[in-house]
């Protein structure tokens, strides 16, 4: 078997065993999956039943990417509800991410393409450089770690694959997307781009990249050097994106009354001169790691592989690094998998620099060196995939980690039960609770909430938003303190108005012990005594 089947073999081994465990281990939806998630399901469910775009069946809302929504709809249509819904939406992208790995490691394959400068070796050793390469690919892809990056219920496991088609498409045309390519491969790409987009909207850092990677971009022939003829062709490459763009942002305006996502909004910090000096500091950065990227790479290049990758890619280099600077700049908490690009870059960068480093290794080791002693820089790299391979896998399996959300769904069934007919509930994580509950849930963070919501709070009108919509009940997961939310009544009464706290009762809770850190929390990660409690505001203020 070739190198590349070899990896392509143990990459769907991996998955296989991965797939296994979202349909027999039963915490699984609640040890990958992330709150957030359960928005996206919901709002699913709500769409397949007919009551549109509406996480809370009572207001609409866009705060969500549209393309990973639609297809959260199918399990709903298709009559699945529940953990068998939200099952079947991680096993769809569990096959996303094996095609996707598929592409990725026949790319890196074809780079490998028989370890040329070990032709003179012994079979076992070329045999030892395909196993090392193998045993470093299983070492990332087994990590739990990675796996929610892409793998969660939410946008980003389709926002992966549509990435990694652009890095193929780069790596096969040598990153000259304007100067040897057709109009047709020009037109395929900006449809990609406009993919990504629809996969997640910060796709338009993807975008600036792409524009001066193309603008740069001025191939082996002369005909390419004129800026003018670069101009055009990059125009064909955003085509497509930029059409698209103006109808999702159309739409919304007309449907939401917002252009923009209200979950980005919500979230976006303001533009203080301190934040703006440093988003510049890192569109710097981008910029020179692209230029950088450009660089030829030199034939005695230690890392030749590696160079040549980033030869073809070096504005999905940019991309990675302009998301980072915005996400620690411009947006208030940023989340694990809004970071998936560079998991996949980063992987493939590992893979490459493995490839070089053995084969480097073993090329330039005595014939009578210790194979393992020639391998010693590549095991090197590979202790700490292990080391973090077994801390992940720890993490994944304690209960800690997931009892905040299998406590929230006790919250939402016990909801489900015994909220009285035409009453609201409301929460602040709202996904897992408001799910299981099948009861209108009104989410109080904003991110999945209407445009009359944003401005009630900037307003300081939620509560008399909140009475229109009978909300007179809260659920809540929160620090505990005997038995209670030591926080509650300061809580709700900044929304319900001043006074409700004197009048919440509470009604049911759930206490445990949390491994983890809050997204509100400035706490180290540790275990925490917590709880989810129901709280019912009774009379009239």
């Amino acid at each position: 078997m070739t190198l590349t089947g070899k990896l392509r073999t143990t990459a769907l081994v991996v998955c296989a065993g991965w797939a296994v465990a979202l349909l027999f281990w039963r915490p699984a939806p609640f040890t990958i999956t992330f709150d957030d998630a359960y928005y996206y399901f919901t709002i699913g469910r709500n769409l397949a039943h007919g009551y549109g775009s509406t996480f809370d069946r009572v207001d609409l809302t866009n705060g969500y990417h549209p393309l990973w929504q639609g297809i959260s709809v199918i399990p709903f249509w298709l009559g699945l509800d529940d953990l068998a819904a939200v099952r079947s939406l991680l096993l769809l992208q569990l096959a996303l991410w094996a095609a996707t790995l598929w592409l990725v490691l026949g790319r890196v394959g074809d780079a490998v393409a028989g370890w040329p400068a070990l032709r003179d070796a012994t079979p076992s050793r070329r045999r030892a450089a395909d196993l090392t390469l193998v045993v470093v690919t299983v070492l990332l892809l087994a990590n739990p770690f990675l796996l929610k990056m892409v793998v969660n219920g939410l946008e980003s496991g389709v926002e992966v694959p549509v990435l990694a088609l652009l890095l193929v498409r780069a790596v096969g045309c040598r990153g000259r997307f304007v100067s040897t390519s057709s109009r047709g491969h020009r037109l395929v790409t900006g449809a990609l781009l406009a993919l990504a987009f629809l996969a997640r909207t910060d796709a338009v850092l993807l975008f600036a990249a792409i524009v001066l990677w193309c603008l740069l971009d001025t191939g082996p022939d002369t005909a390419t050097t004129s800026l003018a003829v670069r101009a055009v062709r990059t125009v064909e490459v955003l085509a497509v994106p930029a059409v698209v763009v103006a109808v999702y942002l159309g739409l919304n305006a007309a449907w939401f009354h917002t252009a923009l996502q209200i979950s980005g909004t919500v979230k976006r910090l303001p533009l203080t001169a301190p934040r703006l000096v440093s988003a510049m500091v890192w569109v710097v950065v981008a910029v020179a790691a692209l230029l950088a990227c450009r660089r030829a790479p030199s034939k005695r290049s230690k890392v030749l592989r590696v160079r040549r990758f980033l030869r073809a890619t070096g504005w999905c280099a940019a991309f990675c690094i302009l998301l980072v600077g915005y996400y620690a700049t411009l947006q208030a908490v940023p989340y694990l998998w809004y970071f998936c690009p560079l998991a996949l870059y980063g992987m493939w960068v590992v893979l490459l620099f493995v490839a070089d480093l053995v084969e480097g290794s073993l090329a330039e080791a005595p014939t009578h060196k210790a194979l393992a002693l020639a391998l010693a820089p590549a095991l090197i790299v590979a202790l700490p995939l292990a080391v973090g391979l077994v801390w992940q896998g720890r993490s994944f399996l304690d209960p800690g980690e997931r009892a905040l959300m299998v406590h929230d769904r006790e919250a939402g069934v016990w909801l489900r039960h015994n909220l009285p007919p035409g009453e609201r509930a409301a929460s602040w994580d709202a996904g897992v609770i408001g799910y299981f509950s099948h009861r209108p849930v009104v989410n109080l963070d904003g991110v999945v909430n209407s445009k009359a919501w944003y401005d009630a709070v900037g307003q300081g009108t939620t509560a008399a938003f909140l009475r229109d919509r009978n909300v007179s009940w809260v659920a809540n997961h929160a620090g505990e303190g005997d038995g209670n939310d030591p926080d509650i009544g300061k809580d709700v009464d900044a929304f319900f108005g001043p006074g409700s706290a004197a009048r919440t009762r509470l009604r049911r809770a759930w206490i445990y012990r949390y491994t983890g850190t809050l997204d509100n929390s400035r706490t180290s990660t540790g275990t925490k005594r917590m709880g989810t409690f129901v709280y019912q505001i009774t009379g009239t203020p």
